[in-house]
């Protein structure tokens, strides 16, 4: 016994098999006689016949670029509308300039000032730390003035000890004399001691250079000079940051285009804020629509069957019964879900179309992608496959003695309503049965009625 297997693809005709099949009946003859198996048939065709993927989606510019701005000016003027193609870097609308002009001028005047202070406290502090300097060498040419005397003291005191001593060691002077001149050798020493000396020479103590460097606050002071405070330096490179800002503000008071192409939505108008447009949508849109793309969605069950390079037929209400031709641009490396409701993933699938004046950015549009098609070849309609259980498609041809030939085939490219077979036991112009039924077995006496009678 024949086993049918309906595949999903032949559901879309679904009602066709069913009339197809009601019209297969045994006929009887008078007497009992059975003459035949009532059947429908259809002959094999030689055609052309193509697979295509089905997919909807909008038409997009191949370059899009939405313009916002966040300067809070007021705009004065709008340079474009709706439709106009513009070049990059056209000015598409002017904002207020005045009072950011008038900020730039505060903070220029706001930046010099601090330079001028700074400047002038530098100035006061190296001038104190300059007369510091020269008040500490006269201080140090005195100190050197008594250091020499004291030394003189010190040898004097020294040479009179000496003779003191040998005085009282030979018992011709006092013990009180002797002990006023050691002393007075002694506080000799400790005055020359007194003094910061180096190579003979009296120098400023560390306590004094520290002292002079610590007595000009505000500003840092190196190898004796004076320079600004870290903090200073700071508060002026802020200011100068924000200068930087509001001249970039001011450039961008004039809205450009940063793109070839035309205007799809003018968002804003003259008297708004350039921060406040409607339903807070960018000011302007620019897309390159000399180029359009449609960007699908392909299931991941189809996506095997698409490439790049694969030809396009686009089609929209706007073209009436003409159609537009584009090519697969790029397919995406990644998958993405459908949506909540089911596990299938889809694959994002770019098209380029080629340019038509019909076609507009934005309308919807149905892309046929062609996977596949087959010249010349030989064809049957869906219905007359038939499938058994190990998977092996065949059909029954009606010969001309009408009985049926159970003819083995391969199936090539298929669409919606046919299939491409290959059989060297098949010709252009055999027919064929339609929706066989499962129980009827090779060379069965059969009368033919033709497809559509």
């Amino acid at each position: 016994m024949f086993l049918m297997k309906i595949k999903k693809r032949y559901l879309i005709i679904g009602v066709v098999v069913i009339i197809a099949a009601a019209g297969i009946v045994k006929v009887k003859m008078a007497g009992g006689n059975v003459k035949g198996l009532t059947v429908t048939t259809s002959p094999v065709e030689k055609e052309d016949i193509k697979e295509t993927l089905s997919l909807k989606a909008p038409l997009e510019g191949t370059q899009s670029i939405e313009i916002a701005s966040n300067l809070d000016y007021e705009i004065m003027k709008i340079n474009v509308k709706e439709g106009d193609r513009v070049k990059k870097g056209q000015v598409l609308a002017v904002l207020d300039k005045e009072s950011i002009l008038d900020e730039i001028q505060t903070q220029k005047d706001n930046i010099q000032s601090q330079r001028e202070q700074l400047s002038e406290k530098l100035d006061t502090s190296q001038k104190a730390l300059d007369t510091a300097k020269i008040s500490l060498k006269e201080k140090i040419k005195d100190k050197q003035h008594d250091y020499e005397k004291a030394l003189n003291d010190l040898n004097e005191a020294q040479r009179k000890y000496n003779n003191i001593k040998a005085l009282y060691e030979n018992g011709a002077e006092s013990k009180e004399d002797f002990l006023e001149a050691e002393k007075t050798l002694n506080d000799c020493k400790t005055t020359v001691d007194s003094y910061n000396v180096k190579d003979g020479k009296v120098v400023p103590e560390e306590s004094e250079l520290r002292d002079i460097d610590e007595a000009q606050t505000g500003v840092n002071v190196k190898g004796g000079k004076v320079y600004a405070l870290d903090s200073d330096l700071t508060s002026i490179a802020s200011a100068e940051n924000d200068l930087k800002i509001k001249e970039k503000s001011l450039n961008d008071c004039e809205i450009k285009s940063t793109i070839d192409g035309t205007v799809t939505r003018v968002n804003t108008k003259v008297g708004r804020l350039a921060d406040e447009t409607d339903d807070d949508k960018p000011m302007f849109v620019i897309e390159n629509i000399d180029h359009l793309q449609m960007n699908v969605n392909v299931s991941e069950y189809d996506i095997d069957k698409v490439k790049v390079g694969q030809k396009v037929e686009v089609k929209a209400n706007v073209l009436k019964d003409d159609a537009v031709k584009g090519t697969v641009s790029r397919i995406s490396p990644t998958g993405e879900s459908k949506n909540t409701s089911t596990s299938e993933r889809v694959i994002p699938v770019q098209i380029d179309v080629n340019h038509d004046d019909r076609l507009i950015s934005g309308i919807n549009a149905t892309a046929d992608i062609l996977v596949a098609e087959s010249k010349n070849a030989l064809c049957v309609p869906l219905e007359a496959l038939y499938e058994d259980e190990n998977g092996n498609n065949f059909v029954f041809r009606v010969n001309d003695g009408n009985v049926t030939e159970k003819i083995p085939v391969k199936t090539g490219v298929e669409n919606d309503l046919e299939a491409e077979v290959i059989s060297d036991k098949l010709s252009a112009g055999d027919n064929i049965v339609l929706s066989p039924e499962s129980d009827m077995p090779d060379g069965t006496q059969v009368m033919p009625s033709a497809s559509g009678v």
